[in-house]
């Protein structure tokens, strides 16, 4: 699959601590490889939809959009690392 980051993502990810941001690269492999977002250990559905998903890290979440076979990783719904 093709995966594309947003920037604020991306922004987020790089206060993150080293440990988290190797389980999300462990992941993001993952995903280039996958036929179905949901073989990738840690992603899930929200709800019922085929085109939004959830990534579970830790008590962390990041939000995905599944477009054809462009996965878009749009940001956190929660990171248990920043402060708010």
């Amino acid at each position: 699959m093709e995966i594309r980051l947003e920037t604020l993502f991306v922004t987020h990810l790089k206060n993150c601590p080293v440990a988290f941001q190797m389980q999300f690269r462990h992941c993001y492999e993952g995903l280039k490889v996958a036929n179905k977002l949901t073989e990738v250990e840690g992603i899930v559905a929200i709800g019922k939809s085929k085109t939004h998903f959830k990534l579970l890290i830790g008590r962390s979440k990041i939000g995905l959009r599944l477009d054809e076979r462009l996965v878009v990783i749009i940001c956190f719904i929660h990171n248990e690392f920043l402060e708010y």
